[in-house]
């Protein structure tokens, strides 16, 4: 049956826009599925992913804000577990067997350095060009004042299994982990590293990951849905409520206010006043997320299980156009656009009284 109607065709946008949600769709997985452990960005258009599993490992880069991701050799057999850079070309990744790999050319080639370990390095991180910190199994730490050329190990005493390290000065630094009776562990340094202390973690669970916005704010995340903030360096950690209901690998925020945690079953929390309310967040995947990073509230990345990258962009104000058709058949006909990035849109036929009509996709 054919209809004439004078239709008004709207592309909705279902993006942020400044709101609790943010939309995730997927990019191109790594090759052969890898599972991914860690990804960093230098700005909106430049960022790096690491993972693999022993006899290979996994480096992705992307300039087109994960458009296209390319493989780069990390001259290792090693899974890798951490990546970190301070600028578009200076970066570091750690992994398994104490590897540790060094670019100054933005991953188009990475030497190895010598750790003078072979626990698995679990996270790594640099206050610049020079001065870095790298963590991992057995109470592992490792120092560097000369951009990785050497690494010295600390000693503190622990043994429990460190899996990430933040600082907020050359000086003042934390480190999450913990395992069997030491789990919830959280040790602070305000003096480089030379003295680490325990600090009151407020939980039992392991912790899997730590990030500051300043020298006071602070989250950890961590098994059976943990989250803790600090807003005293950690002097107090609080737990925070959230409605996850699985364990949670990684966190990371963009100021005081604006944060993502991501764990397992594809768990995306999202928070938009510090932690007071987290929202959960569809990101079309019940696998495994292991690291999340973002730009600005609107542009971020999580990875993890099976090769699997998702992207979140910022949304894009499209205005509708009128178009006079007619002899429209319905299922029949084929609505076409385009748009010059790739959002997730939706497109509604509204008839003359702004009523909907069809939705098209």
């Amino acid at each position: 049956m054919k209809i004439t109607h004078q239709l008004l065709i709207a592309l909705l946008l279902i993006a942020d826009g400044g709101q609790a949600q943010n939309i995730w769709y997927p990019q191109s997985p790594s090759p052969a599925g890898q599972i991914l452990f860690s990804v960093h960005f230098t700005d909106a258009n430049t960022g790096w992913v690491v993972g693999g599993a022993f006899p290979s490992s996994t480096i992705l880069k992307t300039a087109d804000r994960g458009a296209h991701w390319n493989p780069q050799s990390g001259g290792t057999a090693q899974s890798l577990r951490s990546v970190y850079f301070i600028d578009a070309n200076t970066g570091w990744a750690v992994g398994t067997g104490g590897v540790i790999v060094k670019t100054t050319d933005g991953g188009a080639n990475w030497n190895p350095q010598n750790s003078g370990t072979t626990q698995p390095l679990l996270s790594v991180y640099f206050t610049g060009a020079g001065t870095g910190f790298a963590v991992g199994s057995n109470g592992t730490i490792l120092r560097t004042g000369d951009g990785g050329v050497s690494w010295n190990p600390q000693t503190t005493g622990i043994t429990q299994i460190l899996r990430s390290v933040y600082f907020t000065d050359v000086d003042t630094g934390f480190i999450v982990g913990g395992s069997g009776l030491g789990a919830g562990l959280i040790i602070k340094t305000t003096n480089f590293g030379a003295n680490w202390n325990i600090q009151n973690s407020g939980t039992t669970q392991n912790l899997y990951s730590v990030h500051f916005i300043d020298a006071n704010t602070g989250w950890a995340v961590g098994a059976g849905r943990t989250i803790v903030k600090t807003v005293n360096g950690g002097g107090i950690w609080t737990l925070q409520s959230n409605p996850a209901t699985q364990n949670l690998y990684s966190v990371h925020f963009i100021d005081a206010n604006t944060g993502w945690a991501v764990g397992d079953g594809g768990t995306i929390l999202r928070t938009t006043n510090g932690g007071a309310n987290w929202n959960l967040q569809n990101s079309g995947t019940t696998l495994a997320l292991a690291s999340v990073h973002f730009t600005d509230a609107n542009t971020g990345w999580a990875v993890g299980d099976s090769g699997t990258i998702l992207t979140t962009v910022a949304p894009v104000e499209l205005t509708p156009r009128k178009f006079s058709l007619e002899k429209l058949v319905v299922k029949e006909n084929l609505l076409r656009f385009s748009l010059i990035r790739r959002v997730h849109v939706q497109a509604r036929l509204l008839d003359l009284r702004g009523r909907t009509a069809a939705l098209v996709l």
